[in-house]
């Protein structure tokens, strides 16, 4: 009998077949010529073999294991399923992304360290671009395209600093 997703317990068995989507992360009970993609998972987007056995013990995502939100693309296969929802691989990815910048430890992971970083030299390299154009602007008396005389000086120092901040914003790429 077929059943929503959203009823799936642990210890349901489970039918899937070419195109659908696996509704949740089950151990393979049977295989014949079991396709999947995984690439809501890794990204990659070619399709890896299912089997009730497990051939690679240190793999990231067993060969015995389907997982939900992947994709069958050729045989059948029958599964127990082992996780709904957000207990399921899928889950906890999405948990991970909602759950704040921190990670368990609270420490910042590798790549939003790196990303902090590149944030911080983006400032300071923001704000001395501000402060060397307006430091030449104003000893230089730099006036085109301002109404300000040579010796309006707070004139002169506000529009080196427009200039200064137009010139920061054009630094930083744009999309």
């Amino acid at each position: 009998r077929t059943v929503p997703a959203e009823e799936l317990v642990a210890g349901d068995v489970v039918l899937v077949q070419p195109g659908d989507i696996v509704p949740a992360d089950m151990v393979v009970l049977e295989s014949v010529d079991l396709q999947i993609v995984e690439a809501v998972l890794t990204g990659e987007a070619h399709e890896i073999t299912k089997t009730v056995d497990v051939r690679d013990k240190d793999a990231p995502f067993p060969s015995n294991m389907i997982y939900s939100g992947t994709s069958v693309v050729s045989g059948t296969g029958k599964g127990e399923v082992v996780a709904t929802g957000m207990q399921t691989q899928i889950g906890l990815i999405a948990k991970r992304m909602a759950g704040g910048s921190e990670t368990k430890d609270g420490h910042l992971s590798p790549l939003q360290q790196s990303v902090s970083t590149l944030g911080k030299c983006i400032a300071v390299a923001i704000g001395l671009t501000i402060c060397v154009a307006t430091f030449l602007a104003v000893e230089t008396r730099y006036r085109f395209g301002t109404t300000c005389s040579a010796e309006d000086f707070n004139c002169l120092v506000l529009a080196a600093l427009l200039r200064g901040v137009i010139m920061s914003v054009a630094v930083i790429p744009h999309g």
